[in-house]
């Protein structure tokens, strides 16, 4: 459970630290089935994200899961440049970035003792809480315009 919160701040933390916008060089999670997940990191830090920097996690035999409802698989969660998620289904559907990983149990069984549920906001912070608990909805930041000559530092720039 926690081996995948750090692997989603890693990846977030990777996009971000090297500026990827080219979705070939974004950092991601891909959540394979229902025990095993992808992290696709810059390992080697070379500034670029290679073949072989993808290792996977899994969990199959220890009777952890993950559990819910209409999951489709794989699910895919990248990071872009500003550490902002997006998350997408086997079906090609964009989802909210909401997980349960439990040990023996199923949708119906979920309690804060055999389960923890990991969100991630839409500017990719990372919550785990314990099973059975509700996610506080995360709303999307409003993002204002500054007028040209505001005098703001022209080196700097925000991109919505």
């Amino acid at each position: 459970m926690r081996e995948l919160k750090v692997s989603l701040e890693r990846a977030r933390f990777d996009s971000v630290k090297r500026r990827a916008a080219n979705v070939n060089q974004i950092a991601n999670i891909t959540i394979n089935n229902t025990v095993s997940f992808n992290v696709t990191t810059d390992l080697n830090q070379n500034g670029t994200i290679d073949v072989e920097e993808t290792r996977e996690i899994d969990f199959a035999g220890n009777g952890v899961n993950f559990v819910g409802n209409n999951l489709n698989y794989p699910i895919i969660i990248r990071f872009d440049h500003h550490g902002f998620v997006t998350a997408t289904n086997g079906i090609g559907t964009e989802i909210t970035p909401n997980f349960t990983i439990c040990k023996n149990c199923t949708v119906s069984t979920i309690n804060a003792g055999n389960s923890h549920s990991i969100s991630v906001s839409p500017t990719g912070t990372v919550l785990m809480t314990a099973g059975g608990e509700n996610f506080q909805p995360f709303e999307t930041p409003t993002v204002s315009t500054v007028a040209v000559g505001s005098q703001i530092n022209q080196l700097v720039s925000v991109n919505p």
